[in-house]
């Protein structure tokens, strides 16, 4: 309704210094238009240039332009007869009702093309996003039974050395099974609770190895009100242990470093690694990193570096910027 109040009101202004006269020109004008604009821009358009028939759309198009215009010559005999009979044949209406109704089109076309890649863009986001989240989903889902299987086979080793502490186990356990199935389903948590979760793993991991492990850990800097994605440090702690201290060490150690910076998090865990798994290869990624370097790509880009190297101890540094 505006694209058309605007032609109407524009071209009454420059056809003539009579407005009223002008104006009833242009209304007598505006049906041939309505019809070549939106045969253009619904019909011939979706049939065509939308499905990138070039070729055909631009002779179709150029087709209904002279066949509009033509129909908008001879009707002019009826509307001013007496007028249309002086000047004869004269081509020049027929010249200007062209030129006139391929701007209306060009522009209308335009509008439509503009919309059109706009809606396409904003649709195409829309999957891009939802693929994105589907596929973090599929991530964070294969997180919780890989540290389930891990965290049961330390309540087994427990379990068949008869030890007492099975039940502080079992309620570490409890507390970070809760902590996945009901905190961890948001996109970001608080980083003091993610931490706290780290915390429960490693505790878990030393009453399995008792005095064979020494572990150092330390926090620094402000944590208040900065958020993580959830899940995403413990991976790098639950492959220390299986892929590296576990791996037949008489004497095992690890540390632990956090360290904050405004809003940039340095993340570094280091332990020592079992002659077994030393190899021309170096270290073999399980399921859990792999999993959350593609997390990562996904939910920072471009806002953290990961360095893991592997020699005589496994060495993980991770920067973050949180929000």
């Amino acid at each position: 309704m505006l694209f058309w109040v605007v032609h109407i009101l524009t071209f009454s202004f420059l056809y003539s210094e009579d407005f009223l006269s002008a104006f009833k020109y242009v209304l007598e004008g505006l049906p041939f238009k309505l019809v070549l604009v939106y045969i253009l821009i619904y019909p011939l358009f979706n049939r065509y240039l939308a499905n990138k028939k070039y070729i055909l759309f631009g002779l179709l198009g150029i087709g209904l332009l002279w066949l509009v215009s033509l129909g908008q010559y001879g009707a002019s005999y009826l509307i001013w007869p007496e007028e249309m009979a002086k000047e004869g044949l004269n081509f020049r209406y027929l010249f200007v009702s062209l030129v006139m109704n391929s701007y209306v089109a060009a522009l209308g076309l335009a509008i439509k093309l503009t919309k059109y890649w706009s809606y396409r863009e904003k649709y195409i986001q829309e999957l891009k996003n939802s693929r994105l989240e589907a596929e973090l989903k599929f991530l964070k889902a294969q997180i919780h039974p890989h540290f389930l299987f891990n965290t049961m086979n330390n309540l087994y080793t427990l379990a068949l050395k008869k030890s007492d502490r099975a039940p502080e186990v079992i309620d570490k356990l409890s507390e970070l099974l809760r902590y996945m199935a009901y905190e961890a389903n948001t996109e970001r948590v608080p980083l003091v609770r993610e931490l706290r979760c780290v915390n429960n793993y490693i505790h878990l991991e030393k009453l399995r190895y008792g005095s064979n492990l020494e572990i150092a850990c330390s926090v620094k800097g402000p944590l208040e009100d900065l958020q993580i994605a959830p899940l995403l440090l413990i991976p790098f702690v639950e492959n220390s242990f299986k892929h590296g201290i576990s791996g037949g060490l008489e004497k095992g150690w690890l540390t632990m470093d956090l360290f904050m910076e405004e809003q940039m998090m340095t993340f570094k865990i280091e332990n020592s690694i079992a002659p077994a798994t030393r190899d021309e290869t170096g270290y073999r990624e399980g399921i859990g990193l792999s999993n959350v370097k593609r997390r990562l790509e996904l939910i920072y880009p471009n806002h953290y570096s990961l360095k893991i190297t592997a020699a005589d101890t496994y060495l993980v540094i991770l920067k973050l910027e949180l929000s």
